[in-house]
């Protein structure tokens, strides 16, 4: 054999190499990480289906990470991410500040994340997309000042210390009550969680037994009052009820009438997008118009309860 038909047979070989390498690099699977802060919350255990069912269509491996609530397990979570190389990371902090050093130590590795639903306080994030929870608040507020003609006790359960949400909703509606001195407003913690917002008002309501609306940083919260009403013979709608986020048991809670109204924030959407941003950004480099994505909510009562994302599931 010719010394040109081998230098000719190496670089064919070393061709096909490089195609070879091409193709293997081209078929490799983009794997992202999904944190939330309790998936046994239905707004983030609905949330994290969408994300799979959509990612599933697009090839995409997604490792769902559960923190349960503890901002330390999720930047230990964060962590093990990083080591494990994921293409990207969809966030929803637990605490706004907490998980900065998480956001920052994903900038550091150049692992792109989205913040969905909740925020981080500040970081090198690619981008957040949230529903406006200022502006829902106020919505919510608005209508409970409505409804009492400037006059009552309200209660107000907050979600968890920390997080986005809980200081976003209570910023907004407590700037629009305080516009109204003939409302006693009573402010209590009940993180988010259905059990905590039964303990809690049952607690106020031993001490103030006269209440006249309630509202609620999030539907758990929003179901836990509607619970110790029921429970205590009250009628609905005796007591105006208005709740944050949506799912089944708030809008059948809307039909009967014990829910006047529900602040829709459209999270399915809120996901998907951010999906989309992530993946955009992996596959193409490709970075969002703006960083920060905000969804302008919606009041749902019984007159439009058509539009909420969840109607007719």
């Amino acid at each position: 054999m010719s010394k040109r038909c081998v230098v000719f047979g190496l670089v064919a070989t070393m061709v096909a190499g490089m195609f070879l390498t091409s193709s293997l690099v081209a078929a490799k699977a983009i794997t992202i990480a999904v944190s939330v802060p309790r998936l046994s919350n239905p707004f983030f255990g609905r949330a994290v289906k969408v994300v799979q069912e959509a990612a599933k269509q697009q090839g995409v491996e997604v490792i769902v990470l559960d923190a349960g609530d503890d901002s330390a397990k999720q930047l230990a979570d964060i962590e093990t991410m990083i080591i494990r190389k994921v293409d990207g990371v969809i966030l929803a902090p637990n605490d706004q500040e907490a998980l900065v050093p998480g956001v920052e130590k994903l900038a550091k590795a150049k692992i792109p994340v989205v913040t969905v639903d909740r925020q981080v306080a500040r970081g090198d994030y690619l981008a957040h997309v949230g529903g406006n929870n200022v502006a829902g608040a106020k919505i919510a507020a608005s209508f409970i000042a409505d409804k009492l003609n400037g006059q009552g006790t309200v209660v107000e359960l907050l979600g968890q210390p920390g997080s986005s949400p809980a200081l976003q909703r209570a910023k907004g509606f407590e700037e629009v009550m305080s516009k109204y001195p003939g409302i006693k407003l009573i402010v209590q913690p009940a993180n988010f969680r259905r059990s905590d917002a039964v303990t809690v008002l049952e607690n106020i309501l031993q001490a103030n037994p006269n209440i006249d609306a309630i509202f609620t940083h999030n539907e758990e919260m929003g179901l836990g009052a509607i619970q110790v009403l029921k429970s205590r013979g009250f009628k609905p709608g005796q007591v105006i009820v208005v709740a944050f986020d949506t799912h089944k048991e708030t809008l059948q809670a809307i039909e009967d009438g014990w829910l006047q109204g529900n602040i829709e924030q459209f999270p399915d959407q809120q996901f998907r997008t951010g999906l989309k941003i992530l993946l955009n950004y992996i596959k193409a480099g490709v970075k969002p118009p703006q960083r920060d994505n905000y969804l302008t909510p919606l009041l749902i009562t019984k007159e439009n309860i058509t539009q909420s994302e969840k109607y007719g599931e």
